[in-house]
């Protein structure tokens, strides 16, 4: 018996633009950009470095984009600022351009779908 892959819940911000996605956006760093930076930071300290993989962890467990959670952690200095331009401009690990619905889908396929944070209500698509 095979098991199905758990659903991707849908991940904020909601808004595509315009004033609504910067509201949303300054909504979601104060929210949750201090915890999100410490989870950062413990897992650095833990392992000495951090890994995209962690990152992206931390994204889907505060249910946020890898878009807007690269924003909000370089905005709070836990990660350098360009980072997420950089990984854009590379090419994945199969050599083809770096996607983030590969990377995201990558880490769910070999970690599962983390626990949401608390406090984060659970939407799926």
């Amino acid at each position: 018996m095979t098991s199905n892959p758990p659903t991707l819940p849908r991940l904020r911000p909601y808004a595509r633009h315009g004033a609504p996605l910067s509201a949303e956006m300054r909504a979601l760093a104060a929210a949750h950009g201090a915890a999100m930076a410490a989870d950062v930071q413990m897992l650095g300290n833990a392992s000495g470095n951090i890994t995209l993989g962690r990152i992206i962890a931390i994204c889907l467990r505060y249910r946020i984009s890898l878009w807007a959670g690269f924003a909000i952690l370089e905005d709070a200095h836990a990660l350098a600022i360009g980072t997420y331009d950089r990984l854009k401009a590379s090419n994945g690990p199969d050599d083809r351009p770096w996607s983030s619905t590969r990377a995201v889908q990558a880490v769910i396929d070999a970690h599962g779908l983390p626990d949401a944070a608390p406090g984060i209500e659970e939407t799926t698509r």
